[in-house]
């Protein structure tokens, strides 16, 4: 499931959750104005939930998926393709068939939207305006039940009497000076977006209800007479047979609710407690979109992680990082041509970014593989089998001494062809087909980080530790240039990793479709006070 289906998902999963839970607690009380906030809030959560999320791992060093991030960042990632593609793809075709209808439900509801909003104000410039009673109004050209919409009031004046009138007036203004428009635009956006939801149309009937409510005690506060205002909203609702629009109006046909209202006893404060059951929901949706279903909540960035292998502990950063036999280049090669899309996912028209990680013993053993961050059980069985098979590494270092180090590897799965390779307006590239290289591989350039790095007198008697990481371009003739910083951590200490970096001999160009191309590489460079 890509990320915008993802998104569609939860946001509907949650209006509906949402709009129960406020239709289960506030439906019978009196609270028109913390119904009104209930309500306008329950759209806004349920439409940036999806991009919120709640720690799993309060310890000092953060969260798998921070670790995970953090390593995908500077691991390479491994695009993998099925060779082989044939027959009808019914699951592709589907999900087609549903994004087709999704977009063509989209579109016919927001121009629909559109266009009464646009016939609305085109009878606003038509209308006359008026003044009765200091209120300025829209003079209707025909009979018509009276509404408001944004800062106008239309009415028509010779269907009414004066005291009519009045009454109408102290409802519509009550609409119009607290921009109950707004609430009903917001609502029918809501509905637009989620038309295949009944919670967002159940919703939007909720809040014109609830608005109506607001104005209809308004008027009352006014001084406006609560039986003949009854009998006047009654006669209106038998002229005017007029089903409920964008607008505010005056004669909804939710008029025996709108009457049990007005007449109901006011529910005692006491009964705003109730909000406090959103509390525990929201918290729900936010720790499902931190689960995911995945596994993986218990690594950690500390320099030595609280597992162990063979009873030595196992490190995450360290002075000389594991490498695979061969470099960056040997890994994507590796993966390649071991790995296998499961037939299965490519029926399901599965794909996405597995991110697993696995821990290379002092010997340079593979071992305790976990995907991190899955997409479906056959891809992250396939990519779990593919990295557990892995041949011996060169073992990581701290200390001068050959430690257990975690890693973290991300293998992208692509129906189709290859990713697209990015580059920038200056034409650098950001993944060609093959890396550029430091001479003699990724630890000579660790060694020669290692052997010109100085650490900055200020920041050693501060005690400052940690990695910065910068990004450079290494050109078509492997030279280095632009070195940037990506992760800042003290001016001296980013100063001299700058410093060093710019200082790289000549490299190994990258290439793309056998050509040398100009490519983005990104370093880290750690610092540690020994």
């Amino acid at each position: 499931m890509g990320p915008g289906m993802l998104y569609l998902v939860k946001v509907n999963l949650a209006l509906a959750l949402l709009y129960a839970t406020y239709r289960l607690l506030f439906t019978k009380d009196t609270f028109f104005g913390l119904r009104r906030f209930m309500l306008l809030a329950i759209i806004m959560l349920a439409m940036s939930h999806p991009f919120l999320e709640i720690p799993l791992d309060f310890q000092a060093g953060g969260s798998a998926r921070q670790v995970a991030h953090a390593y995908s960042l500077l691991s390479p990632e491994v695009p993998v393709t099925p060779e082989v593609r044939s027959g009808l793809d019914w699951m592709a075709l589907s999900r087609r068939a549903v994004g087709l209808a999704l977009f063509l439900g989209w579109g016919y509801f927001t121009l629909r939207l559109a266009w009464r909003i646009c016939l609305l104000l085109r009878l606003a410039w038509r209308c006359e305006r008026d003044t009765i009673g200091g209120t300025c109004v829209c003079s209707l050209p025909a009979p018509s039940a009276p509404f408001s919409f944004l800062r106008w009031i239309f009415i028509y004046p010779p269907a009414h009497t004066k005291e009519e009138t009045m009454e109408i007036l102290a409802h519509e203004r009550a609409h119009v000076s607290r921009w109950h428009s707004v609430d009903v635009l917001l609502g029918e956006l809501t509905c637009a977006f989620c038309w295949f939801n009944p919670a967002a149309w159940l919703l939007l009937r909720e809040m014109r209800d609830n608005l109506e409510y607001l104005a209809d005690r308004q008027a009352l506060r006014e001084g406006v007479d609560r039986r003949h205002y009854q009998y006047h909203l009654l006669g209106l609702s038998l002229k005017n047979k007029a089903a409920a629009h964008l607008y505010n109006n005056f004669s909804v046909l939710s008029l025996k609710k709108r009457i049990g209202m007005m007449n109901k006893r006011r529910t005692k404060e006491i009964g705003r407690l109730k909000g406090l059951v959103f509390i525990p929901v929201v918290a729900a949706l936010l720790l499902f979109n931190c689960m995911d279903g995945k596994e993986g909540t218990g690594v950690s960035s500390r320099v030595a992680d609280t597992g162990e292998v063979n009873g030595d502990s196992i490190y995450t950063q360290v002075d000389v990082m594991p490498e695979f036999p061969g470099g960056i280049n040997a890994i994507l090669d590796y993966i390649n041509t071991h790995i296998q899309y499961p037939p299965e996912a490519i029926k399901q028209g599965l794909e996405g970014r597995v991110i697993c990680s696995f821990v290379i013993d002092k010997n340079g053993s593979v071992g305790r593989v976990k995907v991190e961050q899955g997409v479906a059980p056959s891809l992250d069985r396939e990519a779990s089998h593919v990295v557990a098979s892995m041949p011996r590494w060169m073992p990581g270092k701290h200390k001068g001494q050959a430690v257990a180090c975690r890693y973290v590897l991300p293998i992208q799965f692509k129906l189709g062809e290859a990713p697209i390779a990015i580059k920038d307006k200056n034409g650098v590239y950001k993944n060609p087909e093959v890396m550029p290289e430091f001479p003699g591989g990724t630890i000579a350039l660790l060694e020669f980080i290692a052997k010109n790095i100085r650490y900055p007198e200020s920041a050693k008697a501060s005690g400052i530790e940690g990695r910065v990481i910068c990004s450079f371009v290494v050109g078509k003739d492997g030279q280095t240039r632009d070195v940037k910083l990506v992760r800042s951590l003290d001016p001296a200490l980013d100063k001299e990793a700058m410093r060093v970096l710019s200082e790289q001999p000549r490299w190994t160009p990258g290439r793309h479709k056998g050509e040398s191309v100009a490519c983005l590489f990104t370093v880290p460079v750690s610092f540690r006070i020994k």
